[in-house]
């Protein structure tokens, strides 16, 4: 992917921490395709989240949008919208 950086675990780890998050990378299995299995944990509550793609690259960034996405579901996450309700 032209003109993106390299997408990594180091991508991840820096995103688990963004988020607040504990994730724990189970297993990778170099395909193809490649596949990624994790753990993301939370206060307690966990989940199993994967990326998978063509190259490493592309299941790492699969699996940051797995994370992202299982962050944002969480229904503890309290949105605040201007003007009120």
């Amino acid at each position: 992917m032209s003109g993106e950086a390299a997408f990594g675990p180091e991508s991840i780890q820096r995103l688990a921490e963004h988020l607040g998050i504990a994730l724990l990378i189970e297993d990778l299995d170099p395909g193809p395709p490649v596949r990624i299995v994790a753990t993301a944990i939370l206060d307690g509550a966990q989940s199993g989240l994967e990326g998978s793609g063509d190259t490493e690259e592309d299941a790492w960034r699969e699996l940051g949008r797995a994370v992202i996405a299982w962050r944002r579901d969480d229904p503890r996450n309290v949105r605040f919208y201007a003007g009120g309700f």
